[in-house]
């Protein structure tokens, strides 16, 4: 038993300065690739060649891993060493880094740097399993002066094989750090400015826009933003003030704050898509769910990584037609002995036939005779009618609440605007609170 322990010692005593450094930031690593897309290995090769593996200066008094200097917007604690800068009379003179309370703040606050500078913006637009990539596009972007810096991350990675650690992990141990506010979406306004959210470009519809008017803002065709949209908007329906329009495809995950969505009542998984700028099909493959499917109220919706355990619980069409009022039957009182197992005392399912826009028929022509039929056959039930009137008692209805738009309700149920427009017999866009509306 003590030579065990004793090899065990010896085990860890040997472990290189790279292997404890590199144990101990895999995990702020693989998080950061899942928040923000760049490469855990990029980062962890970064992270050693910066600090020396957590030994240099910068790394043991300040706690900064990246040699990130203060820049004019830095407001926090600071550390002082000489570097690269110059007085005017090209003197060395200390420079100001960036000083954290812990080491896996600076972790957080390089994602933000890269993020934040426009230098850097086509770097998120490669895959974050493509660590070569990454590793020219730092190098092309300028982020440090040695000409053979790309070279130094690749072999570092290759070294270390940090490349298992660009694989999504499950059940990643959450890492609390103080996340910067950056990346927010933009508050709703009338501006037509081109801003990013999610990493993604977008625009604001103005409120009197629609999708043709934004395509020739932006110069860009409309089925290229029904595309990037999810088919979300049609091409002509205006939308509402401030609607959050995609000028580019979404990300595979969200990278902002948040790891989770919790679905609230009569959200789908299009509008957490987006809600986020994350893309529909990865959304739906992250959760384990069906592409189609609908999340149950309250479940959690995992918006980067990959899910552990069972999928969410799904709304069922049950559940669906309980969230719906039901429609009253409508029948005249002579056709009262049709429905016999219905409750006709029921006052709220009886209503005039008048309240009901039924298409006009035609009477059946005999297919032999081509003659109208006989007074006899005119008194059977019309089976056109009572399809049509089978249809009614089936059909889904909608109340208007306030707030609510065409085109809102149009995402809840899965139908276009100009389905409910053409169902209702609408012209316009105006709908009042307490209208029914006809879903199906």
């Amino acid at each position: 038993m003590l030579v065990w322990v004793a090899s065990l010692n010896i085990a860890f005593a040997t472990e290189s300065p790279q292997a404890s450094f590199i144990k101990r930031y895999k995990d702020i690593a693989i998080q950061e690739m899942e928040r923000t897309g760049i490469p855990a290995s990029i980062k962890i090769a970064q992270a050693l060649l910066e600090s020396g593996a957590g030994k240099s200066d910068l790394a043991r008094k300040a706690n900064n891993h990246f040699g990130i200097k203060c820049g004019g917007d830095w407001t926090g604690k600071t550390y002082y060493k000489e570097d690269d800068d110059r007085d005017a009379r090209g003197k060395i003179i200390p420079s100001c880094f960036r000083k954290y309370n812990k080491a896996e703040e600076s972790w957080v606050a390089h994602s933000e740097f890269l993020r934040g500078r426009y230098r850097y913006q086509a770097l998120f637009q490669l895959d974050s399993k493509d660590y070569k990539a990454w590793a020219h596009g730092l190098r092309q972007a300028g982020y440090a002066t040695n000409p053979n810096y790309a070279n130094d991350l690749i072999r570092v990675v290759e070294t270390y094989q940090l490349y298992q650690y660009d694989e999504v992990r499950v059940n990643v141990p959450q890492i609390v750090v103080n996340l910067p506010e950056t990346n927010k979406e933009k508050p709703v306004s009338a501006s037509a400015e081109i801003t990013i959210f999610n990493d993604a470009r977008i625009t604001f519809a103005l409120g009197d826009e629609t999708l043709e008017d934004i395509a020739k803002r932006t110069k860009l065709s409309v089925n290229i933003l029904k595309k990037y949209n999810d088919d979300l908007f049609d091409a002509i329906t205006t939308l509402p003030i401030g609607e959050k329009v995609y000028l580019q495809p979404k990300r595979s995950a969200y990278r902002g704050r948040d790891r989770w969505h919790e679905v609230k009542q009569g959200e789908t998984m299009l509008m957490i898509s987006h809600q986020y700028g994350v893309d529909l099909a990865t959304l739906y493959s992250r959760n384990l769910m069906q592409e189609g499917s609908q999340p149950a109220v309250g479940e959690r919706i995992i918006l980067r990584g990959r899910r552990g355990g069972d999928a969410p619980k799904l709304v069922t069409n049950t559940a669906l037609e309980k969230e719906i009022p039901s429609p009253r039957l409508t029948l005249e009182k002579d056709e009262r002995d049709i429905f016999q197992d219905i409750d006709l005392n029921n006052e709220e399912n009886v209503v005039l036939r008048s309240e009901l826009n039924i298409p006009s028929y035609d009477p059946p022509i005999n297919s032999e005779t081509r003659s109208t039929p006989t007074k006899e056959e005119n008194m059977r039930p019309s089976p056109i009618l009572i399809e049509e009137l089978n249809l009614a008692t089936t059909g889904l209805f909608h109340e208007v609440k306030a707030g609510e738009t065409l085109y809102r309700i149009s995402i809840n149920y899965g139908v276009s605007v100009e389905q409910l427009k053409a169902l209702n017999q609408i012209s316009g866009n105006t709908i009042s609170i307490g209208q029914r509306l006809r879903i199906r």
